[in-house]
């Protein structure tokens, strides 16, 4: 019954039989339970370890009263609860918009147009910064820039956004937190930022997108693979939906100029949101592609969270974030310039 906050039949058994008494030594407890010691001993730590045992001193072991022991482990479940009847919600809306848009639009193929080639997707790129005419919004996602064989020069995609600026064209550009961490990156961003260009970031992004014009959107075709080419879509329903996630994300996101390190005791951004999507199960690799690192980049992150706050366990790391209140927090808008909506 208890499995769904981290504790095993095994402990279960082990953590009802200590609740008889109010303090115990492992033999007593041993003997109090029909198992092998090492499976007691086993329960015991890991009882210990989410905070439902205590072991004042070495020969002593004393329960804690389940209403106080439980509520972290419950809260944590509610709120991976939570985070995934959310992302039901939004795939169930996103399938019931695709779903009306196949059955009363039989012309939905001549909205579409497929570039599935790196020349073909770059060639996108360029058109969209010589033809634009009041707005392009972009989520530039983790890996390199459609069109381009590497992830780590932004330099053309940026003279693009350049371009498109001087023409008197609204650009907003919506980066990842980790570009901080790459120098030439971080000095590209800052300098179309003083060429006009609107730059935000944010610790995760979806898929490499641009809204353009309120008109068409162009996005990649395949996240694990941005050279596989690109998709143009000028469907209504699509274009609006795509301009709202991007709306979402620029709300939430920090202007570049507001890149700095938080107080000291207080998470970083992107240290929040890998504890919530480490709440949503997410697993590292699909982690380590959000936030455009290594999956051993982001093992590490998480080990250095568990070391701070003395985890030894990514469920505990998950039952301590709750009470340390570090999933509670929800982004609040930043103040500036509104997406364009024409």
């Amino acid at each position: 019954m208890l499995a769904e906050v981290g504790v095993d039949e095994t402990g279960e058994l082990v953590y009802r039989a200590a609740l008889q008494r109010r303090v115990w030594s492992l033999e007593q407890l041993r003997d109090a339970v029909d198992l092998p010691a090492a499976k007691v001993d086993a329960a015991v730590r890991r009882l210990v370890e989410i905070g439902l045992l205590r072991r004042p001193h070495a020969d002593q072991i004393r329960p804690v009263n389940p209403a106080v022991g439980f509520a972290p482990l419950l809260s944590y479940a509610e709120a991976r609860l939570a985070r995934r009847t959310r992302a039901v919600e939004l795939t169930r809306a996103a399938v019931a918009e695709m779903s009306a848009s196949f059955r009363t639009s039989p012309a939905l193929l001549h909205d579409v147009e497929l570039l599935d080639d790196r020349d073909a997707a770059w060639l996108c790129l360029e058109e969209i910064a010589a033809k634009a005419t009041t707005s392009i919004q972009c989520l530039a996602a983790a890996g390199a820039v459609p069109g381009m064989g590497t992830g780590t020069d932004y330099d053309p995609a940026y003279q693009l956004a350049e371009c498109a600026a001087a023409r008197g064209v609204r650009v907003q550009l919506i980066l990842l937190d980790s570009i901080v961490n790459d120098p030439r990156l971080l000095a590209g961003a800052r300098r179309v930022r003083d060429n006009g260009v609107e730059v935000r970031t944010t610790p995760t992004l979806p898929v490499w997108t641009f809204v353009v014009d309120d008109r068409y959107v162009v996005m990649v075709i395949d996240p694990e693979d941005n050279q596989r080419g690109v998709i143009r879509v000028s469907h209504p329903g699509l274009v609006a939906a795509t301009a709202d996630l991007f709306g979402r994300h620029w709300l939430s996101a920090v202007p570049i100029e507001q890149q700095a390190s938080p107080p000291p005791g207080e998470l970083t951004r992107q240290q929040r949101q890998l504890l919530q999507l480490l709440a949503a199960g997410a697993k590292d690799e699909s982690i380590a592609r959000q936030f455009s690192v290594s999956a051993r980049t982001v093992r590490r992150m998480i080990a250095e969270l568990a070391d701070r706050i003395g985890a030894t366990s990514r469920f505990e790391l998950g039952v301590q974030a709750v009470r340390l209140g570090w999933l509670d927090d929800t982004p609040e808008p930043v103040p500036g310039p509104e997406p364009f909506h024409a």
